[in-house]
């Protein structure tokens, strides 16, 4: 699995997608490829980012094994959250109760990790899963507030 991501995150993949290392590096590069596809939504993608995108979702994604395998259901989830993100884009610079939307879903990529779960385990292993992802990206001192995110 490439650096991408640091150990705990790592730790955690592995353990939401059940030690299954294909899932897994089909998450952490649908991570890398939304975060390229973010900076040059936002205008700052570095020179070579929109290759390197296409080289992630050509190169890795589809070629990966576990998303070979259940293409059809995560294409669904994936395309969802695509569509939250696009609509988060669009409410971020809104009125604050249009923000708190924004806020929660520009996240929503996260969602697909609970689907791969769900494949992985079934539905308690995926509300498993949810709650592990929830208590590992949300509490602690490293998680972004609404506010510090509205600055």
């Amino acid at each position: 699995m490439p650096e991408l991501i640091e150990a705990r995150e790592r730790d955690l993949l592995l353990t939401v997608t059940r030690g299954d290392e294909m899932a897994a590096q089909f998450l952490v590069s649908l991570y890398r490829a939304s975060q390229i596809a973010d900076d040059v939504a936002d205008g700052d993608d570095a020179p070579g980012d929109m290759a390197r995108l296409m080289a992630v979702i050509f190169g890795e994604i589809c070629i990966n094994p576990f998303y070979l395998a259940h293409s059809t259901e995560l294409r669904q989830v994936i395309l969802t959250a695509a569509a939250n993100w696009l609509q988060a884009t669009r409410w971020e610079s809104q009125d604050q109760h249009r923000q708190s939307y924004a806020f929660v879903w520009r996240e929503s990529l996260e969602t697909v990790a609970v689907a791969v779960a769900e494949i992985l385990g079934g539905f308690e292993w995926a509300l498993k899963a949810r709650e592990l992802l929830a208590e590992a990206l949300y509490t602690g001192d490293q998680t972004e507030t609404f506010e510090e995110w509205r600055k």
